[in-house]
C-alpha cells in the first residue's frame, strides 16, 4: 500500500535526522534523546487524508462489492446444498468459477438463431 507508506514517511522522514537512537539486541530500537515534543503537536494532515480516503473507499466501493457478493453467494450456496453435499472449499471454488463464466443475454442468443 504505497499511499500508506507515503503518508507515514511524510512525517518520519523529517523526524529521523533529529532522533538519536541505537539498535537493541532484541531487534528493536532505543531512543536516546527526548523526542516527546516531536509527537505532541504535529501536522497529521497527510495521515488524516489517507485515513479519509481509505474510509471513503471502504464505504463507496468495498462494502457495496461485499454486499453484492453475499447477496449472490448465500442463495447460490443454499441452492447447491439442496442438490448435493459439497465441502465449503469446493463450493467456494465452484462459485468463483461460475462467476467468471460469460452470461449470454436473451437478445444475443435469439439473434444467433436466425
Amino acid at each position: 500500500m504505497e499511499e500508506h507508506r507515503k503518508a507515514l514517511e511524510s512525517y518520519s522522514s523529517r523526524l529521523l535526522p533529529v532522533v538519536e537512537w541505537t539498535a537493541t539486541s532484541d531487534g528493536n530500537v532505543r531512543v536516546l534523546n527526548d523526542t516527546a515534543d516531536f509527537y505532541r503537536f504535529f501536522d497529521a494532515t497527510p495521515q488524516s487524508e489517507f485515513l479519509y480516503a481509505s474510509v471513503r473507499q471502504t464505504i463507496e466501493r468495498d462494502l457495496p462489492q461485499e454486499t453484492r457478493f453475499l447477496r449472490s453467494f448465500d442463495p447460490f450456496r443454499v441452492g447447491i446444498e439442496a442438490l448435493v453435499e459439497m465441502p465449503e472449499r469446493t463450493l467456494d471454488t465452484l462459485f468463483g468459477f461460475c462467476g467468471r463464466m460469460p452470461v449470454a443475454s436473451p437478445s444475443a442468443s435469439s439473434s444467433t438463431r436466425s
